[in-house]
Order: C-alpha cells, then structure tokens, then sequence
C-alpha cells in the first residue's frame, strides 16, 4: 500500500526483517515504553523483534521503521492496519528520542498519505493513563470517542482503554 514516506525530519520505510536488531536494541532496557502497547513482546530479545517484525509484514499491515533523516538513527514504528473496513493507527517512539515530536510527525504522515488512498476514517487506542499518546493523537485532529475495558493478558489482563476516531 505505501513505499517510503519522507517528512521535514524522518524517514519512514516499509519495515524489514532487519529492523528486529534495531527494535531489540532500542527496547532492550525500556520496558516502560513495552508496555504502553498492546503488542510489543516483553521482554523484547532478538527472537522476539524478529517475530514481531514477521506479524507485521502480514496483508492488510502497513508499518514503517521510523529514522531520523539527519543521522539514520532507527526511533521507532509507526503503521496502520487494515481490518474490514476499519483502519487502525499505532506507533511507539523509544525513550531516547521522547518529546521531540517524532510520534506526530510520524503519525501524521502515515494518515495523511492513507487519506490519499481514499481511507476516511482512522481509530486508534491507547491505555489511559498513556497521556502522551493521547496528546499526538489529539493533536492530529483525532476525537476521543470514550473509553472501554479491554482483556489483554500480555498486559496483565484487564485495561482501560481510550478510542480515538479520525474523520475527514
């Protein structure tokens, strides 16, 4: 569905099997940011990046190795997932590169270009108490829509968890 997407500060390119050293290295010691997602492996070893990256090269995935266009340097993922008729938004940023705006930008720049393939409406979700997450996501223009339980035993079991929806 996308090829690389270029931004003012990233790049983000279709992700590879090769990006699973670069992920297992970028969260080996951040389980904090593991679990602010509801799929990232934890304890996140080579093995488990390597399957991780494997699951999100399936149809209907569309998810992007997000670097810094200046050095190269591997920050994260961004993606969108097609489900029916429903696409889904996720990204997650390693701590070392927090609050430079990467997520939005990054974000951003995968729904704008779904929009250009005709996608209409975009949801995403994040635990409540990921307030960060919540603040790109309103600042892409997304509304939260309310908040749900949801039973996700590789975060413990039950969450609470906040909907977004985009619409343009």
């Amino acid at each position: 569905m996308f090829g690389l997407i270029v931004t003012e500060r990233l790049q983000l390119k279709p992700i590879v099997q090769s990006d699973a050293a670069h992920i297992a290295e970028l969260l080996a010691d951040d389980r904090e940011t593991i679990q602010m997602t509801e799929d990232l492996p934890d304890p996140c070893t080579p093995e488990a990046a390597k399957d991780w990256v494997r699951l999100r090269r399936k149809p209907g995935e569309n998810v992007f190795a997000i670097q810094l266009n200046e050095t190269g340097d591997f920050i994260g993922c961004v993606g969108i997932k097609q489900d029916g008729a429903v696409v889904h938004l996720g990204y997650w940023i390693g701590r070392a590169y927090w609050n430079n705006g990467y997520a939005t930008e990054a974000a951003w720049a995968v729904v704008r270009n779904a929009r250009s393939l005709g996608v209409t409406e975009v949801h995403s979700c994040v635990f409540v108490e990921n307030k960060a997450s919540a603040r790109v996501l309103e600042k892409l223009g997304f509304q939260n829509v309310g908040q749900i339980e949801r039973d996700i035993p590789q975060r413990g079991g039950a969450r609470m968890i906040s909907q977004f929806h985009f619409y343009r």
